[in-house]
């Protein structure tokens, strides 16, 4: 059973956080060595998030059994009614949707939708993302009534609260104008990409996953997979800037996304709750004022490759 009274002491920022649940359904993670988190050990670290005070939660219909795990936790501690919690998910990458216009499109939509919904056991799911912009464009060019009319009756009977996409490149939120009125925005960020922070204030919902980098972060350039090596010099330039800062990379690379302002959420997964308590204790550095011409001078090289984990030899979704 959850306990509520070990969130004294924990920083501010804590709160901010999405707990990202992929690894807790599929061997995710560039640093994951131990693959899927047991469902015991996922259960303790959902536990010790929501002791710290963190209520939302990202998870997808495409990272295995990541929406299951999550609402057995949610069922065993009677939290899935809670009126703070806030769940994330997404509809699952759809690369054979049709070309041509189709009523199928809003059908496959509300599948997924039901399936999230009936899996995590909420009353309701506080947002659902696209995971793909494609996938967004497709369906409300191709069955614009359908997709449309289902996602505004969705909200008006309350099962769904925001609606998003997942952005992976930087003309994807050009392809959405027009399209959804989109509530929140997931977006990649860390001290190696930079792309989004400064997004349009229209936009006063962002959630930032990979913050690092997938655990590159936490190899650093000793340990660099071979796959990555073009990352190397780079990595090297930021280290030293972060002991530069008397931090380490991974926390320098968080506080730097923190100081993107308080509509920006950092999305962090973590395998067990030693490390969630790790993180917590981390003395978070202040981020100087001239830290985007440091970063400039630190990624001058930077290939664009090692930033996009769809690139990397696949293990895990992205």
């Amino acid at each position: 059973m959850v306990q509520t009274s070990g969130s004294k002491a924990v920083p501010a920022w804590v709160h901010r956080i999405v707990l990202g649940t992929a690894q807790l359904g599929s061997d995710y993670g560039v640093s994951n060595t131990n693959g899927r988190v047991r469902e015991k050990d996922a259960f303790q670290l959902l536990d010790r998030a929501w002791e710290v005070g963190i209520r939302s939660f990202d998870t997808a219909r495409g990272y295995g059994e990541s929406e299951a795990v999550l609402g057995r936790w949610l069922s065993s501690n009677g939290l899935a009614k809670h009126s703070d919690l806030q769940i994330i998910t997404k509809f699952a990458p759809q690369p054979g949707l049709p070309l041509s216009p189709s009523p199928g499109i809003s059908k496959t939509l509300r599948r997924q939708f039901e399936e999230s919904y009936r899996t995590l056991g909420v009353n309701q799911i506080d947002t659902w993302l696209f995971h793909r912009v494609d996938d967004a464009v497709r369906a409300a060019r191709l069955d614009p009534e359908g997709t449309l009319d289902w996602l505004v009756a969705e909200k008006e009977m309350g099962r769904l609260k925001r609606l998003g996409v997942s952005l992976y490149d930087e003309d994807d939120l050009s392809k959405m104008r027009g399209i959804f009125d989109l509530d929140r925005l997931q977006v990649p960020g860390n001290c190696a990409d930079r792309r989004y922070r400064t997004l349009d204030l229209q936009y006063p919902d962002v959630h930032v996953r990979s913050a690092f980098l997938q655990g590159l972060l936490f190899l650093g350039s000793a340990r660099l997979p071979p796959f990555l090596a073009p990352a190397y010099e780079t990595l090297l330039r930021l280290e030293k800037l972060a002991r530069r800062l008397k931090t380490t990379l991974p926390a320098f690379s968080l506080s730097y996304v923190l100081s993107w302002g308080q509509r920006f959420s950092p999305v962090l997964g973590f395998t067990r709750r030693e490390e969630l308590d790790d993180l917590i204790r981390w003395d978070l550095p202040e981020i100087p004022g001239n830290i985007e011409l440091l970063l400039d001078e630190a990624l001058s090289d930077l290939n664009p490759d090692v930033l996009d984990p769809r690139k990397w030899p696949a293990k895990s979704p992205s």
